[in-house]
């Protein structure tokens, strides 16, 4: 899995994506940013965090995809027609907003600890 990107906003308002370890130059002003200033064991744990996030998501399509695969190899065409819908109405509705509202919240706490400046400004 690929690191996430980090959304870097300059005082002017210009705003770039960035990976970590990166230096970016804003366009309109000048200023420079460097990522590196981002302690690394925050940014391994947002890393891991997406990870694991990413990882609860596969399992549960795949228990999705399990459910839906015992009930086509069972031959039970009616509660496939009402169970199906069901649990992804479930999923979509509530698991899959629940985990997401979890997942930011879980981010934003770690990411509160960063002061990223531009280079040259106390």
């Amino acid at each position: 899995m690929a690191a996430p990107r980090i959304t870097l906003r300059c005082d002017c308002g210009a705003e770039a994506l960035v990976a970590y370890g990166e230096r970016w130059t804003c366009e309109s002003c000048g200023r420079t940013y460097d990522t590196t200033r981002i302690p690394a064991a925050d940014f391994q744990a947002i890393q891991d965090l997406r990870r694991r996030y990413r990882v609860a998501g596969y399992i549960g399509v795949a228990l999705i995809g399990a459910f839906v695969l015992l009930l086509a190899l069972t031959a039970q065409e009616f509660q496939l027609f009402i169970g199906l819908p069901s649990v992804l109405l479930v999923w979509f509705i509530y698991v899959r907003p629940f985990m997401r509202t979890r997942y930011r919240r879980r981010v934003g706490e770690l990411q509160r600890k960063w002061t990223l400046r531009a280079e040259g400004e106390a």
